[in-house]
């Protein structure tokens, strides 16, 4: 299980039609009796051959079959196939890239589009990159990301939509487990990580999940301290606990609630960086009253230069149409990236 922070970049990638492939019918030379033990990457010299046998495994669990024709659905609405966006990689991850386009002489005029790719590590060996596979397709389904670039996308609500959310970590391992339950059953009971979420009816629990996610074991004081930056307490998580830690992230080797910290500083600092650079772009297009550099007046505390801050935003509100955007833009900034200047 993989938490990956989304990547902003500042441009717009178009999307062109493309055909959906019918599920069933596809047909690879690969080697069907090849063990879960051998790893995928030695079942085919054929990159597309080897996703495509996963895939067609893969069709054969129910909740498999369901995951793949969702997935094909919203690849379709990417302009893309299935096999343009599962891929071999260096770790398990569903890699998702919201872009955003803005002209240096308009700043203000701004459009946005999600695309998101799933790769899967090539060193697994077939049982679980099919298991990885279950778990990043749900990611891609249901996952919305947060638009970091609107006031209301905050830490505490990050790291809960992370865990909780629907296509969250929970999902996708609770969709993991009904896989290899219908793949792989004598693993499912006897070595795995998804009996320690069985109810008793003997089905994954989604409340035995969070339970088990939240367990932070000893790192819960590292992440309190962190928390404390945002003025945010464990208590606010009710479900933290220090039990000891069975879930950990292999994107930043740390219980998923830290990890989730991580990945919203990790998300937060690019995109600051971004709207900053966008703020200059938009101060140069339009004349920059202020009087002094953008960073030392958006990130002053003491009260001359936030006196200095509001008479230059006053100055920018009387230039039009252009400078009331100015003025909207930079009180957004300064709202959500209050911890994160730019150095």
């Amino acid at each position: 299980m993989n938490l990956r922070s989304f990547l902003f970049i500042s441009c717009l990638c178009c999307c062109s039609s493309a055909f959906a492939w019918p599920i069933g019918s596809l047909t690879i030379g690969v080697d069907r009796a090849s063990s879960p033990e051998k790893k995928w990457k030695d079942l085919s010299k054929n990159e597309e051959d080897r996703v495509r046998f996963l895939v067609e495994t893969l069709l054969t669990s129910t909740t498999g079959k369901n995951l793949l024709g969702k997935a094909r659905d919203r690849a379709a609405n990417q302009g893309k196939t299935l096999f343009d966006v599962i891929l071999p990689g260096e770790i398990s991850i569903t890699d998702s890239t919201l872009v955003r386009r803005f002209s240096p002489d308009r700043p203000e005029a701004t459009a946005y589009e999600l695309q998101s790719k799933i790769y899967i590590n090539r060193e697994l060996k077939v049982r679980d990159a099919l298991l990885d596979l279950a778990h990043e397709l749900v990611h891609f389904i249901y996952k919305t990301p947060f638009n970091p670039y609107q006031d209301e996308f905050q830490v505490k609500d990050f790291i809960v939509s992370t865990l909780e959310g629907r296509g969250g970590e929970i999902d996708a391992f609770l969709a993991e487990c009904l896989v290899e339950r219908e793949l792989f059953p004598s693993r499912n009971r006897d070595n795995s990580n998804c009996v320690l979420i069985l109810g008793e009816d003997g089905n994954p629990s989604r409340q035995k999940a969070v339970a088990e996610f939240y367990r932070v074991g000893a790192y819960l004081k590292m992440l309190q301290a962190d928390l404390a930056r945002y003025h945010l307490t464990s208590e606010q998580f009710p479900q933290m606990t220090d039990d000891h830690a069975n879930f950990i992230s292999s994107a930043y080797a740390v219980p998923y609630p830290l990890a989730a910290l991580r990945e919203f500083e990790t998300i937060m600092g690019k995109v600051c960086e971004n709207d900053y650079k966008r703020l200059s772009y938009m101060r140069e297009s339009i004349g920059n009253p202020i009087g002094r550099g953008l960073a030392s007046v958006l990130h002053s505390e003491d009260s001359d230069s936030a006196s200095t801050t509001m008479a230059g935003l006053d100055k920018m509100e009387g230039k039009g149409a252009r400078g009331r955007e100015f003025v909207k833009m930079a009180q957004s900034y300064q709202r959500r990236c209050e911890f994160f200047q730019p150095q």
